[in-house]
């Protein structure tokens, strides 16, 4: 018996419109890290910017957390579109992604609303909650960046 049938991920089910539905699971951080690399160049400005703000605040991510979202909902639709189509186990380096996430954007926005919440509700709990994961991916994110930009960046 594998690993994957001894520990099957949690997973939810997002009615769509017409009587479909749509499995989703939680992200990890992995995932937000192979998110992060097809979108590098934008990502790092916006990461370094909330790492910067996290350090002025000592750490207290909760506004963060929301100032992060609402960033993310009005500049970056697609990125979350992303984050849906990673959280239904699309391949991120398959030749059939961006066209995946273009169907996705496609979707309505409370379907869309729907999906995230589900997959917010498996990513997070007590013990990880949102601004404790978003503090570990920043940190990881961080230190991805200046590891890639090499001596100067520290």
């Amino acid at each position: 018996m594998s690993l994957r049938d001894q520990l099957p991920l949690p997973k939810a089910t997002v009615n769509l419109p017409g009587g479909g539905s749509a499995t989703v699971r939680g992200i990890s951080p992995d995932d937000v890290a192979r998110i992060y690399h097809r979108h590098s160049g934008e990502l790092a400005v916006l990461f370094d910017h909330f790492a910067g703000k996290m350090q002025a605040n000592d750490g207290d991510t909760d506004a963060l957390v929301g100032a992060l979202t609402g960033t993310l909902l009005n500049e970056a639709p697609r990125l979350l579109a992303e984050i849906i189509a990673v959280a239904m186990d699309a391949d991120t380096t398959s030749a059939d992604f961006d066209e995946d996430v273009d169907h996705l954007l496609r979707f309505s926005a409370g379907v869309q609303t729907a999906a995230l919440e589900a997959i917010a509700g498996l990513t997070f709990s007590s013990d990880m909650p949102p601004g404790k994961f978003f503090a570990l991916v920043l940190k990881m994110m961080t230190a991805a960046t200046r590891a890639n930009l090499g001596p100067q960046a520290a």
